[in-house]
């Protein structure tokens, strides 16, 4: 076991600061998200497999909710009234206990590409290998059983309007950490010359730090490579977005375009191919807004700065074509071309064995963490197979689903949390569908859908303290015509 000394001085802060009140302990952890590639420990014995600044956030988070009072309560009206809660549960039991058995039922049967590291200390992405259990079967569960702790962590601690503002603070938290990582690279890139961030880049994974595409450098942030950057920065900025158009909360306009400039110049094909869908969602928001009346002058504005900005490219274009020639070789290779590109193939060679994992394991699955592939839905085909999927399908569903009842709370700012956080799932997702490799969507994917469901159960006034509220106003009404209480 290997210990790193800037993770272990980063989780000190954290640990630190977590006591200094609930709502300061919920921030911290949330904030804890943004340093993926700072390690606390990296484990030999599992193929130098990392824990990092993430986790021990989750644990953290964990801690808080633990600590909250009345838990077993809590926990109980959860998985009474929850559907999202039940399926989960559900489905995580289903996957550890496939992450053992299925790999062990098939093995030899079909050739993966394993998530276990080589001797080299990357994990075997040039090449099929027979599938057997490995080191992925144990750290991917341990993973998502972490995830599984946030979102149900999030649905403890949020049982008010109050509490829930709590975790809103700790995801504007985050993304205002992710998007000084996004500056201080940059300014490394552009500026100084050097990495003024190396020194948290402690886990073992493959770091692609010092990459440039046609001359412009690939901004990472505090992420390992360009394209993890962007896949967060693309769910940041729909969180951002609603909290700006929908929410109104202040500097979350100034966050919105400041991620988006992160995403601008991170020269990241997953961040191209999102932001047109993003900006399909972003159109929908806008003309609903206008077609209630509800149009600010900012919104007027915005739509000024996007045509001058139009234009503007239209007037290079045809009076100075050559300042624009580095930019349309850029986007030309990073967009029209990527399918011809050596990763595009690799990529595509990943996703065909995926199909195959499926097929030669008759649907069942390789069990979680057996493979990589380089779309998020593929991977969950070919590690938990058609019933994992559908399982998995029918949690994401949950989130999405409407307030439901016949008068739900007319409270702006709980719809509000609910559409934004929607909107980030719906990012994470079409991020992860495109590029992500592994099943494990990340601690803010499952802070955000516990921070959905949160505000939908406030809505419906679901929650234990809501319930114990209306049951003590029901103690204390009047008797009327000899009735009892109602």
């Amino acid at each position: 076991m290997e210990v790193s000394i800037a993770g272990m001085i980063i989780a000190a802060l954290i640990a630190t600061i977590c006591m200094f009140g609930r709502r300061v302990a919920i921030i911290t952890s949330i904030c804890a998200f943004a340093f993926p590639s700072t390690a606390l420990v990296t484990l030999t014995s599992l193929g130098g497999s990392s824990i990092t600044v993430p986790q021990f956030g989750l644990v953290c988070l964990f801690i808080t909710a633990l600590s909250s009072g009345d838990l077993a309560p809590k926990i109980s009206n959860i998985f009474k009234t929850e559907a999202s809660a039940q399926i989960i549960a559900l489905f995580t039991i289903f996957a550890v206990v496939g992450a053992y058995i299925m790999p062990r039922l098939f093995t030899d049967v079909t050739e993966v590409f394993s998530l276990a590291r080589s001797s080299s200390g990357r994990g075997n992405v040039l090449s099929t290998v027979p599938l057997s259990p490995s080191s992925g079967n144990i750290t991917q569960p341990f993973y998502f059983l972490g995830n599984l702790a946030g979102f149900l962590s999030v649905l403890v601690l949020s049982q008010s309007r109050r509490t829930l503002d709590m975790v809103v603070a700790g995801l504007k938290g985050l993304v205002i950490v992710h998007t000084l990582g996004g500056a201080v690279d940059f300014v490394s890139k552009y500026g100084v010359g050097f990495d003024l961030l190396d020194f948290l880049r402690t886990a073992k994974y493959a770091m692609l730090i010092d990459v440039d595409v046609l001359n412009f450098k690939r901004i990472v942030g505090l992420y390992p490579e360009a394209s993890s950057f962007a896949y967060a920065s693309i769910a940041y900025t729909a969180l951002m977005f609603g909290f700006w158009r929908i929410m109104g909360i202040p500097l979350s306009g100034f966050l919105f375009f400041s991620v988006l400039g992160c995403l601008a110049v991170s020269t990241s094909s997953t961040a191209y191919f999102c932001l047109f869908f993003l900006a399909i969602v972003y159109a929908i928001v806008l003309i609903k807004q206008s077609t209630t009346g509800y149009v600010e002058v900012l919104s007027v504005s915005l739509v000024l700065a996007v045509l001058l900005v139009i234009a503007l490219i239209l007037a290079l274009i045809i009076f100075a074509p050559k300042l624009l020639e580095p930019y349309q070789d850029l986007i030309q290779r990073m967009v029209f071309n990527k399918a011809d590109s050596e990763s595009a193939r690799q990529r595509f060679g990943w996703n065909m064995q995926a199909v195959t994992n499926f097929l030669q394991t008759y649907g069942m699955g390789a069990g979680l963490g057996s493979l990589r592939s380089s779309s998020w839905i593929l991977t969950l085909l070919a590690e938990l197979g058609l019933i994992g999927a559908l399982s998995y399908g029918a949690f994401v569903a949950s989130l999405f689903a409407p307030v439901g009842i016949a008068k739900p709370s007319r409270d702006r700012y709980l719809a509000g949390v609910r559409l934004s956080c929607q909107i980030m799932l719906f990012a994470f997702l079409v991020a992860a569908c495109i590029s992500s490799s592994l099943f494990d969507l990340g601690g803010a994917f499952y802070v955000a859908a516990g921070c959905a469901v949160a505000a939908r159960r406030i809505e419906r006034g679901e929650t234990l303290y809501i319930l114990w509220e209306r049951g003590m106003e029901r103690s204390h009404a009047p008797e009327v015509a000899g009735r009892a209480p109602a």
